[in-house]
C-alpha cells in the first residue's frame, strides 16, 4: 500500500512539475520596472555604394540623417521614458525599382527608426533585458513619395492599384483623422498605423481629372482582357469578346468617356461605387454624398534642380503593434501611449527646418 501511495505521489508531483514547466514555456517572462534607457543604435548604410554618392554627398546625407535622429531622441514627448526601453536604427539607402535596379539619379532616402520596447525579466533565468518584438515603432523617412497616405491599401481602387497607359497612379484621397500640436494632418492608414507628412509646401498629391480617371479605368479593363486571353490560352481555350466580362467593362468605360462633355473632362474626378450598375466606372458629380476625390501624385512636387542629398519630404510613420505574447495590457499601454503622444507632440517644426527649398 505504501508503495502504491509513493508511486501516486510521484506521479502527482511529476504532473505538477510538468505543468509549472509548461507555464514557464507559455509565458517565459514578466515585465520589469526599470528606468528607461536607449538601446543600441544600428546603422544601415550598406547601400551607399549602390546609390553612387561621392564622399561629400555621403557626409551631407549622414549629417542630415543624424539631425533627424537627434530631433527624435531629444523630443519632449519621450521625456521621461521611465519603464520602457528605446531602440533606434538609422541609415541612408537608395531607391530600387521593380527590376531591382537602384535609382542613382533620384533623391536619397534617409531613414531613422525607433522601437518602443519594455524591460522584461526571464522567469527561468532572472535576466532582465529590453524586449522589442512586435512592439510600437516610429519610422521617419525622407523623400519617399511611394509611401504617402494615398498609397496605402485603404485608398487604392484595387490591390494592384489603378494606372493609366503611361503608368501614372490614381488613388482615393485620404482623410485626416487628427492634427498635431502644430496643425499638421495625421492620417489613419489602417487599424494600427498613422502618418504625418512634413512637406516643402507643395501638394504631395493633386486632383485627377474625370478624363484621366476614365482613361485609367479603360486601361485597367484592357489589362483584364489581356490577362483573360492569356489565361484562356494557357488552358487551351478561347473566350470570345461577346462572352468576356472585361470587354463589357471596357465598352462601358469607353461609352462614359465618349459621352463626357469637353468641359467636364477637365473637372476633378469623384468616385462612388455604383452597386446598382457594376459596369459603371463610379465617376460621379462633385458633391455626391459619400463620394471621394480621385487623386494622383503631383509630378511637380520634387525640385529636380536640388542636389540628391536635399531633403524635400519627411514622412513620420507610427505603427502601433500589439505586443507579442502579452496578456498584461497596463505595461504595453505605456509604449502605446508614448508613441501616440509622439505622433501629436513631436517637434515637427524642427523637422520642417531640415527641408531644402
Amino acid at each position: 500500500m505504501k508503495i502504491v501511495r509513493a508511486v501516486m505521489c510521484s506521479v502527482i508531483l511529476g504532473i505538477l512539475h510538468a505543468s509549472a514547466l509548461q507555464a514557464q514555456r507559455d509565458k517565459p517572462y514578466e515585465f520589469a520596472d526599470l528606468d528607461g534607457v536607449w538601446g543600441r543604435v544600428e546603422l544601415r548604410d550598406n547601400s551607399i555604394p549602390a546609390v553612387k554618392l561621392n564622399a561629400a554627398g555621403q557626409a551631407i546625407s549622414f549629417q542630415k540623417r543624424d539631425a533627424i535622429f537627434e530631433i527624435l531622441k531629444n523630443s519632449r514627448a519621450l521625456q521621461p521614458f521611465k519603464g520602457f526601453a528605446l531602440r533606434a536604427d538609422k541609415g541612408v539607402v537608395g531607391y530600387a525599382d521593380s527590376t531591382g535596379n537602384t535609382d542613382t539619379r533620384g533623391p536619397i532616402r534617409m531613414i531613422v527608426g525607433m522601437t518602443v520596447g519594455h524591460f522584461i525579466r526571464n522567469a527561468r533565468t532572472g535576466q532582465v533585458e529590453p524586449f522589442y518584438i512586435e512592439m510600437p515603432r516610429i519610422e521617419i523617412q525622407t523623400n519617399n513619395l511611394s509611401r504617402t497616405p494615398p498609397t496605402w491599401d485603404a485608398n487604392k481602387f484595387w490591390y494592384e492599384g489603378l494606372r493609366d497607359e503611361q503608368g501614372q497612379e490614381f488613388y482615393l484621397e485620404p482623410h485626416a483623422t487628427a492634427r498635431t500640436d502644430g496643425g499638421l494632418d495625421i492620417y489613419r492608414l489602417d487599424a494600427w498605423t498613422e502618418e504625418v507628412l512634413v512637406t516643402n509646401g507643395r501638394p504631395v498629391w493633386i486632383p485627377a481629372t474625370s478624363e484621366q480617371f476614365l482613361r485609367a479605368m479603360i486601361n485597367y479593363a484592357r489589362k483584364m482582357r489581356a490577362d483573360e486571353i492569356e489565361n484562356a490560352r494557357s488552358s487551351g481555350g478561347v473566350i470570345p469578346e461577346t462572352q468576356s466580362g472585361p470587354m463589357q467593362f471596357l465598352r462601358s468605360y469607353e461609352k462614359e468617356l465618349a459621352a463626357l462633355p469637353p468641359a467636364e473632362r477637365l473637372q476633378p474626378a469623384y468616385y462612388l461605387r455604383n452597386v446598382n450598375d457594376p459596369l459603371q466606372s463610379g465617376l460621379v458629380k462633385a458633391g455626391t454624398q459619400w463620394s471621394r476625390l480621385v487623386v494622383t501624385p503631383n509630378p511637380d512636387y520634387l525640385d529636380r534642380t536640388l542636389p540628391r542629398t536635399a531633403v524635400q519630404l519627411i514622412s513620420c510613420l507610427y505603427n502601433y503593434n500589439l505586443p507579442y505574447g502579452s496578456d498584461e495590457p497596463e505595461k504595453p499601454s505605456i509604449s502605446l501611449r508614448t508613441l501616440n503622444g509622439l505622433a501629436r507632440h513631436l517637434e515637427y517644426e524642427k523637422l520642417a527646418a531640415l527641408i531644402d527649398r
